[in-house]
């Protein structure tokens, strides 16, 4: 039996259009970039807010603003990379473990879709008991 250290080592996956690039060498150089891409987004997010106080410039903030969409934008690109890269690793599922496996996927998208409503009833709520303080405060 190999080792986890070989099977990383030996394996090759496609990644940014490119085919038969080493698992180690596509994960360093998809983290890389989204690494980079989150510190200018965050370098950014904070040069916007600090030229508001020096010089409130809409078109200056918004060339900032472009920039930062631009970055947001590659991630969610390196974001897709990841998940194929990851899907390349997954071992092929048996007959079995296919039926298992979407059983699990849709499981997960109920799950997921009961939680988004729960969600948007508390914030419906939050904006009600918002509303009702507002009134109950002008009362006063």
């Amino acid at each position: 039996m190999s080792s986890i250290g070989s099977a990383f080592s030996e394996m090759s996956v496609s990644v940014m259009g490119e085919d038969d690039v080493p698992l180690e060498e596509a994960l360093d150089k998809v983290f890389l970039e989204l690494q980079q891409a989150m510190n200018y987004s965050h370098c950014n997010i904070r040069e916007m807010a600090v030229a508001l106080d020096s010089d409130p410039d809409f078109k200056v903030a918004f060339e900032t603003h472009q920039q930062l969409e631009d970055y947001i934008t590659d991630m969610m690109g390196l974001f897709s990379e990841l998940k194929s890269v990851s899907k390349q690793v997954l071992p092929k599922p048996s007959k079995e473990e296919t039926i298992w496996m979407k059983q699990q996927i849709a499981d997960k998208k109920a799950r997921k879709k009961v939680e988004k409503e729960r969600e948007k009833a508390e914030r419906e709520q939050e904006k009600e008991q918002a509303k009702l303080a507002k009134i109950t405060e002008a009362k006063e």
